[in-house]
């Protein structure tokens, strides 16, 4: 009997600039197919840490993922020299357990543009405000041209 496929995966590859796939393989895994320019299949499960070290030691290729919550999408990125703290996918290898054990953390959050934490507006005096007001209730075509 075959598993499921995990609900997050479809998510995970829809829309990514890498054209990823979530498929099947023929030894009945779930991989993260990527079909950019050369095909790879990738383990679905987030190698972090300790992980990373032991798809090293294991000479097993890693990518980095990148969630990106404005497009709202996934992008792989290669990776030489993975650090701790890195969102890895491992090569997926037949026959052989996927190291990882965990999804991509997959942020709904859209960021905020435009306001930083400690900004404070500057002072409005009443007469800058009256300025403002009159400038804003004057129609287009009376404003002097500047």
């Amino acid at each position: 009997m075959t598993e499921r496929r995990p609900a997050w995966l479809t998510r995970f590859c829809k829309g990514s600039p890498d054209r990823l796939t979530p498929v099947q393989c023929a030894c009945g895994q779930w991989v993260i197919s990527e079909r950019n320019t050369i095909w790879v299949s990738w383990d679905p499960f987030v190698l972090t840490g300790r992980d990373i070290t032991i798809a090293l030691i294991l000479h097993r290729p890693l990518c980095r993922v990148e969630w990106d919550p404005l497009l709202g999408r996934a992008i792989l990125r290669t990776v030489l020299e993975p650090k701790p703290d890195d969102h890895c996918l491992c090569a997926h290898e037949c026959g052989k357990p996927p190291l990882g054990h965990g999804q991509p953390a997959m942020s709904t959050v859209r960021p905020v543009y435009g306001v930083s934490r400690g900004y404070s507006p500057p002072e409005i005096n009443a007469a800058d405000l009256a300025e403002f007001t009159r400038i804003w209730a004057t129609p287009y075509d009376q404003l002097p041209e500047q």
